[in-house]
Formats: structure tokens, C-alpha cells, sequence
């Protein structure tokens, strides 16, 4: 992403600089905000390759700190807009805790007293004090073992991510199918589960389909647009109003797999022409996670010069706090675990590569459960 800085500079001069280790500084300036520094020879494109990097580097750094499905997260994401090796110890670190709960929750299948626990343990991050986990806790605590049933969904979905042909995971994914085969997935169509969850919906309506189950995927998204229909935007308070958009965007998101290729545009072009059309009211209220993932969803759908990208380009440029490296929450909260999310984003929307990088596909991992551990 660098050469994108100084197209049209000599190849003599551009490698010098690399090799005096400039791109770095300029990074660093950026986050330490020399005085002027943009004020000539550097245009918008080039400081938000360099916002991107500076991003990268904070995240890069403290990557190891972070609890273990925040790292798998952050460097899946890396791996598919950079294909950087370097990500992937982390990620068969994430992969070989996704096989060990896969294994015990498939073991324990028929054990009531097994589920319930798990069933808590699920519910417990969502015990924070905020509106959205408050609205949250009291509908999936609706689901019962359902909740359980999704995980188990989740758990295959990422495995089979890796495109894994050793004998342990082929076994795990195998026996997880025939349980879910036996499942009813209609509750994803609930008002309430739509409602609060509709983004972690829409994910699992296509891990079920990527996952050769029932194809959901027509019926979510008529359900979504019955709920929240435009004609009623005016009645959607501000929190209300991003459940919306986050939802619009895990319409686009997921059908890229998530980062590994380009996404068809016809079936949501309404969804395209929403957010253009409603531009205004969007970037005035939304948050840096859904701006972030707004453009992206143009660029998914190969249209990088829509104005929309350059717009959320611009606010994420303008939400980039200097002296941390990164993007704060709206309320200015510094903690780096719980920004990953947006920030990984909104370097994907910054540095958007000219191709995606698929998988990894960690085929060299076969054999016995000691190798996937390596």
C-alpha cells in the first residue's frame, strides 16, 4: 500500500526512502501530528494509507494482549486484506480453542445439564451495562438451547473456513452437521432476535447455507426489510436508527465470506442506494464501526469510486485520534480490546487492496490434533 503513497515518484528515490525506513516516519508523524504536515506535497489518498498504517501498527503491537477470539478476529481479517504470513500462528492459536469447544460441545450434545451451563457462559459477556446487551440478554435467554445450537453452527463455520482435511476436524464438522441437521432455524426470523441481533443473525443465516443447511438467506432479508421498512425511518430513535444500518450492512458483508472476494451487486443495489440516499442523516449519526462498513460495502461490490467511499473515507480520516493511533468509541473510552472492531475496519476501508487474499487454507495442518496445535 506504501507505492500507492508516492505513485509517480522515482523508483530510485522511493526505494531509498523504504530502506531509510521513511514510510515509518511519516506514520509516526502523522500520530504525533507534526504542524503542517499535510499542508503541501501529501494529498487526502496518501494520508489515509498513512492513518491505515498507523492503525495497523498500534493493533500489530498490542495484538498478543488481547483474549484469544479478539486476536483471531483482528489477524483473519489482516491476513485477508494484507496476506501477511505473519498472521497466521495467531490464527492456528484461534483454531485449535475453536476445536477443542467444538469437540466437548459435540460430545455433550444429549447432556441438558451441559447446555445449560454452556448456554450461560455465552450469555455472559452480554451482561454489560449498555442499552444494546440489556436489549439482548432477555431474547437470547428466549432462544434456550437454541443459543447453544448457533455456537455450534459458529464453531463449524470457522473451521471449515481453514478448509481443514485432517481426520479430527473432518470427524467434529461431521458429527456437529448431524446435530444441526435435527435443528429448527426459524427463530432467526424472530421479530425481537431481528430486532437486536439482526447483524450475528444474518451471519449464521449464511454459515447455515455456506454449511450446505437451509438457504435462509431470501427469507432474512424480506423479513429484515418488513421490520424496518424506509416509510418509517422517521420513527426510529438514534439507537434504533443504527440497528438498521448495521443490520443493511450484514446484508453485503457475510456474502463476501468475510473478506475473501468481491460481492455480485444486483441483489443489493436497493441496500447501495439506501445509504446514498440517506447520506445525510448517516454520517451525521453513525458510529465509526458502521460508517466503516458502509463503504466497505461499496467496495465489496467493486464500486470504489462511488462518492459514498470517499464520504465514509473522510469521517473515518476525521474520527482518527492522533495521540492513541486509533479510532476511540464514541464516548472516547481508550480501551484497544474493545476497539479492534471498528479499527480493523476502518483500515480495510483506508487501505482497501486491489485484490482480497482468500483462506488462509491451513491444509499443511493435517494429520492428528498434535499437529493442528503447532
Amino acid at each position: 500500500m506504501a507505492r500507492r503513497v508516492f505513485a509517480g515518484l522515482s523508483c530510485t528515490w522511493y526505494n531509498c526512502m523504504m530502506q531509510r525506513g521513511f514510510v515509518t516516519v511519516l506514520a509516526i508523524a502523522l500520530v504525533i501530528g507534526l504542524p503542517g504536515y499535510f499542508s503541501t506535497g501529501f494529498g487526502a489518498e496518501s494520508k489515509e494509507v498513512m492513518i491505515a498504517q498507523a492503525i495497523r501498527q498500534t493493533f500489530d503491537r498490542s495484538l498478543s494482549s488481547f483474549e484469544q477470539e479478539i486476536q483471531r478476529h483482528y489477524a483473519l481479517r489482516m491476513y485477508r486484506l494484507t496476506g501477511d504470513t505473519t498472521y497466521l500462528p495467531t490464527l492456528r492459536q484461534g483454531l485449535a480453542l475453536t476445536l477443542s469447544e467444538l469437540e466437548a460441545d459435540v460430545v455433550h450434545a444429549s447432556d441438558s445439564v451441559y447446555i445449560g451451563r454452556r448456554m450461560e457462559e455465552l450469555l455472559e459477556p452480554l451482561r454489560d451495562d449498555n442499552r444494546k446487551d440489556r436489549l439482548r440478554l432477555p431474547a437470547l435467554r428466549d432462544l434456550g438451547p437454541f443459543l447453544y445450537h448457533l455456537h455450534l453452527l459458529e464453531n463449524t463455520a470457522k473451521i471449515r473456513e481453514y478448509r481443514l482435511t485432517d481426520s479430527v476436524s473432518t470427524r467434529l464438522c461431521g458429527q456437529a452437521d448431524s446435530i444441526l441437521r435435527t435443528v429448527d432455524f426459524s427463530p432467526l426470523m424472530d421479530t425481537q432476535v431481528i430486532r437486536v441481533y439482526a447483524p450475528q443473525a444474518a451471519n449464521f443465516v449464511w454459515w447455515l447455507y455456506a454449511g450446505k443447511g437451509a438457504d435462509l438467506r431470501d427469507q432474512f432479508m424480506e423479513r429484515f426489510r418488513s421490520l424496518y421498512p424506509d416509510s418509517l425511518d422517521a420513527r426510529l430513535k438514534g439507537p434504533e436508527y443504527l440497528d438498521k444500518l448495521y443490520g443493511l450492512t450484514h446484508l453485503i458483508l457475510p456474502v463476501s465470506e468475510y473478506f475473501q472476494h468481491n460481492v455480485h451487486p444486483e441483489p443489493y443495489r436497493w441496500v447501495l442506494d439506501y445509504f446514498r440516499a440517506n447520506k445525510k442523516r448517516i454520517m451525521k449519526s453513525a458510529t465509526s464501526d458502521i460508517i466503516a462498513e458502509i463503504g466497505i460495502c461499496f467496495l465489496m461490490c467493486d464500486m470504489p469510486d462511488d462518492p459514498m467511499v470517499a464520504e465514509c473515507r473522510h469521517r473515518i480520516v476525521a474520527d482518527f485520534d492522533k495521540r492513541s493511533g486509533f479510532i476511540l468509541s464514541p464516548s472516547g473510552n481508550r480501551d484497544m480490546s474493545t476497539a479492534e472492531h471498528r479499527n480493523v475496519l476502518a483500515f480495510a476501508l483506508l487501505a482497501w487492496p486491489e485484490r482480497l487474499f482468500p483462506g488462509p487454507y491451513l491444509t499443511d495442518y493435517v494429520g492428528d490434533r498434535k499437529n493442528i496445535d503447532q
